[in-house]
């Protein structure tokens, strides 16, 4: 794969170099033309000496402005064109398009001796971040991830949306197997680096579902639900973001905002990677309890440091070196020596003091 990548890479600048130097080999040959016509001026006295520096002075400048506009920036607009097409393609709405489909209403998702291993350009080795996870989730329950910083929990998050494809093995979710075709619809996602976007308050939540239900009602009732307040913006309809002089808010009024764009959108696996950060521990558990109660009808995922906020799932997963080294409830996890009581007593100790 990543030799294919690297390939992918040189053909790309091989492309670039090469239209590059037709414009470089073009550019130079009209500047040799018209240096040419003036020193043959000079030389039948029908310009000035004079006139010739001026004209020589103003062409360079002429020139390195030329190739800087059209030589190197024409050179990264065909550099970056796959990007583009590759954007375009992920935003076009198609549902007949090829390698793209949709969740079943119900389904389990199952993670078969799944590995993921970040590529390595340098070394061209693997570096595995999961290794041989083994996972069932049933319809309609709620899983929390819980572990150390760089346990794997973000990966593990982005292997069970489908946006990375395992390395090994494969996620299914019910009889759709990802990897092969990418996820069109049935999967919403909120990650601790989510968008603000410049655009109404309303704009904000309803863009993660624009051809579901748009009714005023919906979106004030889950605005309520996940306590996001419209007079931040000065209604519904205000604006946010300084770019157009809207209504600036808190980092935490963004990921409640944030939150309710991902329960807006119809969706069969709702996933939070920790985007309660800026949001106090108490405000947090009150979100999360409010989430769990609107996420009954479907699959949810939960990441947290905090555990507090872990015990609302019906299912707490411990991940640890890019493995699952326990799986149960609270109430289970804490009744035995692991991973899990350990970090749950040195959290209760900090509340305690």
């Amino acid at each position: 794969m990543l030799k294919k990548l690297n390939l992918l890479r040189f053909r790309m600048q091989v492309r670039k170099e090469r239209i590059n130097f037709y414009i470089n080999v073009l550019t130079v040959a009209a500047y040799g033309v018209i240096i040419g016509m003036l020193v043959y001026y000079v030389l039948a006295d029908r310009i000035s000496v004079g006139a010739f520096a001026a004209v020589f002075a103003a062409l360079r400048e002429f020139y390195g402005f030329m190739d800087e506009v059209i030589s190197e920036r024409l050179a990264i607009a065909i550099e970056n064109m796959a990007t583009v097409k590759n954007y375009l393609a992920f935003i076009k709405e198609d549902k007949g398009e090829p390698g793209r489909q949709e969740l079943p209403e119900r389904f389990e998702i199952r993670l078969d001796h799944v590995s993921f291993a970040y590529p390595q350009p340098e070394t061209g080795e693997q570096k595995f971040v999961l290794s041989d996870i083994n996972l069932r989730i049933p319809w309609g329950q709620t899983v929390a991830l819980v572990g150390e910083n760089g346990s794997g929990k973000s990966t593990l998050c982005h292997i069970i949306a489908g946006l990375y494809s395992p390395t090994q093995r494969t996620v299914s979710y019910g009889e759709v197997q990802g990897g092969a075709v990418r996820i069109a619809r049935g999967i919403s996602a909120v990650f601790q680096k989510f968008c603000r976007y410049s655009m109404s308050l309303g704009e904000n939540i309803r863009i993660s579902d624009m051809d579901g239900d748009q009714s005023e009602d919906k979106l004030r009732r889950i605005c309520k639900d996940i306590g996001v307040v419209p007079e931040w913006a000065g209604g519904i309809d205000g604006m946010l973001g300084k770019e157009f002089g809207g209504a600036e808010v808190s980092g935490g009024q963004w990921q409640r905002i944030a939150i309710a764009r991902g329960i807006y959108r119809n969706n069969s696996l709702l996933i939070l990677d920790e985007p309660t950060a800026a949001i106090d521990a108490l405000e947090e558990k009150y979100l999360y309890e409010e989430f769990g109660k609107l996420s009954r009808d479907c699959t949810s995922v939960i990441v947290t440091h905090r555990l507090a906020s872990a015990q609302i799932a019906d299912r707490i997963l411990v991940v640890k070196d890019g493995r699952i080294v326990q799986d149960g409830s609270h109430g289970e996890l804490v009744a035995v020596e692991g991973e899990y009581r350990t970090m749950y007593e040195l959290q209760r100790q900090w509340y305690k003091e």
